[in-house]
């Protein structure tokens, strides 16, 4: 129960600013307090997990994105759902 929890967390997340978060900002709601509900070392390996199994794509944000979530420039990468 709890992986899939996790991972259903991690969807919802990243779902609801689509280009808009990054790992980091994303690890940032870890915590037994926090939205995810897990801690940091929980939410990277499951991120990892996620990714290797083709859930979640890493990718550069677009100008659009950029603009859109007030990503700055030093913003390489954001986490997507792909489902």
């Amino acid at each position: 129960k709890g992986t899939h929890a996790l991972r259903d967390r991690i969807l919802v997340e990243l779902r609801k600013r689509i280009g808009g978060v990054t790992e980091r900002a994303l690890r940032d709601t870890a915590g037994k307090d926090g939205v995810l509900k897990a801690s940091d070392a929980s939410v990277r390996k499951e991120v990892q997990a996620m990714l290797e199994d083709g859930l979640i794509e890493r990718r550069k944000p677009t100008e659009q994105e950029r603009r859109q979530h007030k990503l700055a420039g030093g913003v390489r990468e954001v986490l997507v759902s792909i489902s």
